[in-house]
C-alpha cells in the first residue's frame, strides 16, 4: 500500500512533505499531520481497509477529484481516534 500510495501522490505531483492541518477545539489545539504519518497509517490498517480506501482514491482519481480532500477526511479520523470527543 506505502508504494501505491507514494506512486499516486508523485503523479499528482503532491509533495511528499504535504501536511494536513485539522482544526481543533481539544487542549492541544490543532493538529499538523504529515504525509508520511497518513501513509504510514493507512499501511497500518487491516487489508480490508486497505483495499477500500484504495478503491476511494482510484475512484476520485479516475472522476479528476482531488486526493488531498479525501486524505484530509482520513487525517479527521486519525485525530477523532487519538483524542475523541466528550
Amino acid at each position: 500500500m506505502k508504494n501505491y500510495l507514494t506512486r499516486l501522490l508523485s503523479e499528482k505531483g503532491i509533495p511528499m512533505d504535504h501536511s494536513f492541518l485539522i482544526p481543533s477545539d481539544s487542549p492541544f489545539g490543532n493538529h499538523l499531520i504529515p504525509m508520511d504519518v497518513v501513509i504510514e497509517f493507512i499501511s497500518c490498517l487491516d487489508l480490508e481497509t486497505q483495499l477500500q480506501i484504495k478503491w476511494r482514491l482510484v475512484k476520485i482519481d479516475f472522476n479528476n477529484g482531488d486526493i488531498l480532500h479525501f486524505l484530509e477526511y482520513l487525517c479527521k479520523g486519525m485525530v477523532q481516534l487519538k483524542f475523541p470527543q466528550g
